[in-house]
């Protein structure tokens, strides 16, 4: 028994080592236990009990504390019929004694339990039946302290969501201020490069080589300053369904076409691109997601490469296998890239999107493997998919499937 769990006000502790069998001191009021000896946890054990740190109004001895209170004097009960974990019936003598202060205020009493079953006369062996019943009520007491303990477990962890859901709209609420500071602060100087390009093109004694460069120049600094104000806008917006407008994808490609320009050149790239479509979606994210696309076109290629860019209507037998839940009138689109390039194996499907996740060296292609993942995203943002096919050294192809009208 562990005497440094007692009250101070504990005045005689060899009462409880006094106790001949189990013995345990429940404080008053609280009826919280706060001592019990080997044998006290010995019969909970055998009669597979909890008593979880407190005595319960369902407990044998809840109703001796009460008696007990009430008079300022010892209460018990004979012969109380309790069945083990096993099924066998078992008899108990129960005993509260009241333990007292200086002040002879109870604050204290010593529960005692005894063993009294050899001593009470058998009128034959404990039926099957009582014993199933027997198990029956503990495995029913421990569902119940199961479920307890389950939903304390839960409450837990539904405060410590909302302490992180906390801390995660705080971040995003810095994140998204952050962004609209730097988005505003940037466009002064895109305003002046595209003021400047424009005085040069049109009061400079230029070369028509030299005009073309700074048409460029000013036509790069105009969309530069529209993807800085869809930024602008996202940061305001907590709900991107908000920005969802419509989007021409030939706008859209052709615009990162241009981008593309000089590496397009350089690498003497064929690019063919089909008739898109005008779908609902959102401007910036639709050109980030077509930029790693072509970005991994370019970069993943062996020779010259030729990258084909088309669109099919999707069949409502392939819509139903790709979105279950979707409407029997909804269009999709696939939106696909495909490229001459490296290729990969087949078993590596998904593991490409997944952030971080790198098939080649950095050595070899430079890059910080969170493109396709960024790019999955994107596609999930408009309620859609991306996924791709590929043969190693034949070259791969990504498939943008998209909806035509954003789900609400």
């Amino acid at each position: 028994m562990d005497s440094n769990n007692f009250p101070n006000e504990v005045v005689d502790l060899s009462t409880l080592a006094n106790a001949a069998n189990a013995c345990c001191l429940i404080a008053v009021p609280s009826l919280e236990i706060v001592a019990a000896n080997g044998k006290m946890l010995s019969y909970w054990s055998k009669i597979g009990k909890k008593m979880n740190g407190k005595v319960q109004p369902h407990d044998a001895v809840f109703e001796l504390i009460g008696r007990c209170l009430a008079v300022g004097v010892g209460a018990e009960e004979k012969a109380s019929q309790e069945f083990s974990i096993t099924g066998d019936l078992l008899y108990f003598d129960h005993e509260v004694r009241p333990l007292g202060n200086p002040s002879e205020e109870i604050v204290t009493v010593a529960y005692s339990v005894y063993d009294v079953t050899d001593g009470v006369p058998q009128n034959g062996s404990t039926s099957d039946n009582q014993k199933k019943s027997a198990k029956e009520d503990l495995k029913s007491e421990n569902r119940s302290e199961n479920l307890t303990d389950l939903y304390s477990e839960i409450s837990v962890a539904n405060k410590n969501l909302e302490v992180s859901n906390d801390k995660l709209r705080a971040s995003n609420e810095q994140l998204s201020e952050y962004a609209y500071i730097v988005s505003h602060d940037l466009q002064e100087p895109l305003r002046k490069i595209s003021f400047y390009a424009s005085v040069l093109d049109e009061t400079a004694h230029l070369s028509e080589n030299d005009k073309i460069i700074t048409h460029k120049i000013g036509e790069s600094a105009k969309r530069m300053r529209k993807l800085l104000g869809d930024v602008l806008e996202y940061s305001k917006l907590q709900r991107s369904q908000r920005m969802f407008r419509p989007v021409d994808l030939n706008e859209a490609i052709g615009n990162v076409l241009e981008d593309f320009e000089i590496q397009i050149a350089e690498r003497n790239a064929k690019i063919e691109v089909g008739n898109l479509p005008k779908i609902d979606g959102i401007g910036l994210q639709i050109n980030q997601l077509f930029c790693n696309l072509l970005s991994n076109a370019l970069k993943f290629c062996d020779r010259l490469p030729l990258i084909e860019i088309t669109s099919n209507e999707l069949s409502q037998d392939r819509i139903k296998s790709f979105f279950p839940d979707a409407e029997a009138s909804s269009s999709y689109y696939d939106i696909a890239v495909k490229d001459n390039g490296i290729g990969f194996e087949a078993k590596y499907n998904e593991q490409i999107f997944e952030i971080f996740k790198r098939l080649h060296s950095q050595g070899d292609f430079p890059g910080s493997g969170i493109g396709l993942a960024h790019c999955r995203k994107i596609a999930a943002n408009h309620g859609g998919h991306l996924y791709a096919e590929s043969t190693p050294g034949l070259g791969s192809t990504f498939h943008f499937l998209i909806p035509n009208k954003h789900p609400k």
